[in-house]
């Protein structure tokens, strides 16, 4: 294969390919044997001894730490809805009518205004100030 040439890869459909993928050429630079530097791609085995390695402790502190910022964070949380409840309840008690009762009152009111409206469009009866 020379290097500029179109590739189609066995396993993906060309037409599924971008369209001017260009084969490049791969040289290994792991071995001092002039043969070993050949153009194409490179065998399965070629770069086998590098691995992904994870050192442990280091691992096991991060997941600690993150564990620990969480609970931080929870409690954090409930400390800040414990102070928002108490301030709640505190301007409930500070106010003199109960919330259902305040409701009830609230609604009432709604309802005699819906009627009073109702009323006033069926009788065709308008203020004067809407008529100019």
């Amino acid at each position: 294969m020379r290097s500029g040439q179109l590739v189609a890869v066995s396993n993906h459909p060309v037409r599924m390919m971008p369209p001017l993928a260009v084969a490049v050429t791969v040289a290994s630079v792991t071995s001092a044997d002039p043969d070993h530097f050949k153009d194409g791609a490179m065998t399965s085995g070629e770069n086998a001894g590098v691995r992904f390695q994870v050192n442990p402790g280091l691992l096991a502190t991060g997941a600690a730490l993150a564990g620990i910022g969480s609970l931080l964070g929870l409690a954090g949380l409930t400390v800040s809805c414990v102070a928002l409840a108490d301030a709640t309840r505190r301007w409930v008690n500070a106010r003199g009518v109960p919330p259902g009762e305040l409701a009830r009152a609230q609604w009432a009111r709604a309802r005699a205004a819906t009627v009073a409206g109702a009323s006033a469009w069926r009788d065709g009866s308008a203020p004067a100030a809407a008529h100019r």
